[in-house]
């Protein structure tokens, strides 16, 4: 992660750790991490009255059975990691094809940008009286039409349909997070994150360090 987004992250994550919201009594990132030292999966394991996820070795798992983390911790860490990503603008220039070398995708793309360029002059037109509101609305419809159309167009071709309807919805999702049930929320998390790697922490830090977390994005 850069540095801007690193600090980003951390303030987010201080402030739902200070809320006092209860973790999930579930595993929110079950198939979704791997070990930092062996890169095998991390499994869910529970001691007593504590979540963890757990390297487990042995001929069943396959891991190097040396690390562990605390689950609560690490799942509102990547959590809050995953909203943001929702709202950056690397995942909305991935799902827009922008920097592409597919040319149909540059075509849509270009074709995209162009859609939006004519909606904000046909705002700006309305803003300052240009047009009446009746043709402000007779205009508007073909542009969201053709952007609505070349959105799903492009969601095909990038592979991304499936997070067309999370894209920008970071903020929101972020103040219903505790009303989604477990289900909801491990897919908006799958969507986005294929996987996350967790490094081994330093002796006696029990906290989970952003440091310790390398995430790898679908897009």
């Amino acid at each position: 992660m850069d540095e801007d987004i690193h600090r980003k992250i951390a303030i987010a994550f201080q402030e739902r750790a200070s809320s006092g919201r209860r973790a999930p009594q579930r595993y929110l990132l079950s198939g979704l991490l791997r070990c930092g030292r062996c890169e095998n999966r991390l499994f869910s394991s529970p001691r007593a009255d504590r979540r963890r996820y757990v390297c487990l070795s042995g001929p069943d798992h396959g891991g190097c059975g040396r690390l562990t983390v605390t689950a609560p911790a690490l799942e509102e860490l990547i959590t809050e990691a995953v909203l943001y990503r929702l709202d950056s603008p690397e995942l909305a220039d991935t799902i827009h094809g922008r920097g592409s070398s597919d040319d149909r995708i540059q075509i849509l793309s270009t074709d995209l940008d162009a859609a939006d360029a004519r909606r904000e002059e046909l705002s700006t037109a309305y803003g300052e009286g240009t047009i009446e509101i009746a043709e402000w609305l007779i205009a508007r419809r073909p542009i969201e039409q053709r952007i609505e159309q070349t959105t799903r167009a492009l969601a095909r071709l990038t592979k991304t349909s499936n997070l067309t309807t999370f894209m920008g919805t970071g903020s929101e999702l972020r103040a219903a997070w505790a009303g989604l049930n477990l289900d909801r929320q491990h897919a908006i998390v799958k969507a986005v994150l294929d996987h996350a790697a967790i490094a081994p922490g330093r002796a006696g830090v029990q906290s989970v360090e952003l440091e310790r977390v390398s995430p790898i994005w679908r897009v």
